[in-house]
């Protein structure tokens, strides 16, 4: 059984995009991957709740209502896939499709409790799934367990299987500047990861900046240049979107070519930058989120326990193009975490078997 986002196009049903009225009032067309999924004997069993937009992070939608957290429910599922990772979650489906163009089914996953998958850039068909931000905006799934999401991969989207490279994993930290943001409780325990993992892994911190924080700065600004073709294209009326929208829209018509034009050169360098880290193959690991989901009563207020946003780990990758996975782990004797493996690009099922080695090792 699986859901999808409420951007994916279901014959016969609304396509809502989380804003009200639906975009499509009755979809006549189907998603290439609902349509792959469903070929290959998965069962649709409906579509999940998104934020507004897909702009906001938090899971609750004017329109439609909050999407609680089964994990905690005093506390924000993330977003914007927030109702796949919550249907997931509560076993009400064995997976969901969401989508993901900064962090958007990673997060959400890692406050819910369960994994979540956004694929190299162009792995997946998007075919008949409304994209705001096609330059970053993949296509992810959402499943209980790394086991679902290995079967997912290599037996209903990708034909089959990469080879594990053989030896111990190489594992790349961020410099201890990129995780300064971190909070307390979740700097604690990324730090207990290298003696979790022991000789499983060999681990060693990054001597430079990854580049996290200006990739969300140079998504940022493609995303608000973007985003003013959407609205027009879907003829949404400024009336309907909210304050993010209207927010991003602003931003948009402000920024200049020059602006633009630094902001894609960032892109490129960092794009470069991430493929001459990975090509050894090596993995970037880093926590999901740099603090746990606020609780309900701060998402409003904007309190948190960082000055990092919730992504801050997370648009890496998309600005990059590369696979990226959260996952839970909890070492023996230690605290809870979500963690993020990224690598090269194609690297999709190795990063998976990565991230089963680490788990089973930790086990073992």
């Amino acid at each position: 059984l699986f859901a999808a986002k409420h951007c994916f196009q279901i014959p016969g049903a609304p396509l809502s995009y989380g804003l009200n009225p639906a975009l499509i009032a009755r979809c006549s067309e189907e998603a290439a991957l609902v349509k792959l999924l469903r070929k290959q004997g998965a069962f649709l069993v409906g579509s999940t709740n998104l934020d507004e937009a897909c702009l906001t992070s938090h899971g609750d939608n004017r329109h439609f209502g909050k999407v609680i957290n089964p994990l905690a429910r005093d506390r924000s599922p993330l977003g914007s896939s927030s109702g796949s990772a919550a249907a997931v979650s509560a076993g009400l489906v064995d997976f969901a499709l969401g989508s993901d163009s900064g962090g958007s089914v990673r997060a959400p996953a890692a406050a819910c409790g369960v994994c979540a998958m956004k694929g190299s850039s162009g792995l997946w068909p998007r075919e008949g799934m409304l994209i705001a931000f096609p330059e970053f905006e993949e296509p992810g799934i959402v499943g209980t367990c790394l086991d679902d999401l290995s079967y997912l991969y290599e037996v209903c989207l990708t034909g089959g299987g990469q080879d594990q490279p053989a030896g111990t994993p190489g594992i790349v930290l961020p410099c201890l500047e990129e995780l300064s943001c971190l909070s307390p409780g979740m700097a604690a325990a990324f730090e207990g990861l290298s003696e979790a993992f022991g000789g499983h892994a060999n681990l060693r911190h990054l001597e430079h900046e990854a580049g996290f924080r200006q990739a969300l700065d140079a998504r940022r600004i493609i995303s608000a240049v973007t985003f003013g073709g959407v609205v027009d294209f879907w003829r949404i009326g400024e009336e309907r979107l909210g304050p993010a929208g209207l927010a991003l829209l602003e931003l948009g018509r402000r920024v200049s070519d020059a602006v633009k034009e630094e902001a894609l050169l960032a892109i490129e360098s960092l794009r470069e930058e991430a493929a001459a880290l990975l090509v050894g193959g090596e993995y970037l690991l880093t926590p999901t989120l740099p603090e746990d989901p606020p609780l309900w009563e701060d998402v409003h207020s904007g309190r948190t326990e960082t000055d990092a946003p919730i992504n801050f780990y997370l648009a890496f990758a998309n600005v990059c193009g590369l696979p990226a996975l959260s996952f839970p782990f909890t070492p023996q004797g230690g605290s809870s975490i979500s963690l993020q493996l990224v690598g090269a690009h194609g690297s999709d099922v190795n990063l998976i078997n990565c991230a089963r080695r680490l788990q089973n090792k930790k086990n073992s």
